[in-house]
């Protein structure tokens, strides 16, 4: 499951926080603060800043590619910081 705003509500994949304590609130913003640097890693490819100009089922290849790119950073040394999780 992942974290998501109230636009995502009733998603079966999403939860929304509810009445956070401090402490949950900021695992919750070091985790958003994970996920944006993931996302700042694939904006480096300006796939979505530049016009694709090619046959739509090339755009899903394009995006896994740069994924994929991104992730195998992740495992070859360029680590996201740590959350743990308390349940």
């Amino acid at each position: 499951m992942v974290q998501a705003d109230k636009g995502d509500i009733g998603e079966d994949c999403c939860f929304v926080p509810q009445r956070q304590t401090e402490a949950e609130q900021a695992l919750l913003k070091k985790v958003r603060t994970r996920h944006e640097t993931v996302n700042r890693r694939m904006k480096l490819f300006a796939a979505l800043r530049n016009t694709f100009r090619h046959e739509l089922w090339k755009h899903t290849h394009v995006f896994r590619v740069a994924a994929t790119l991104v992730q195998l950073a992740i495992e070859r040394g360029e680590i996201l910081y740590q959350v743990d999780y308390v349940e």
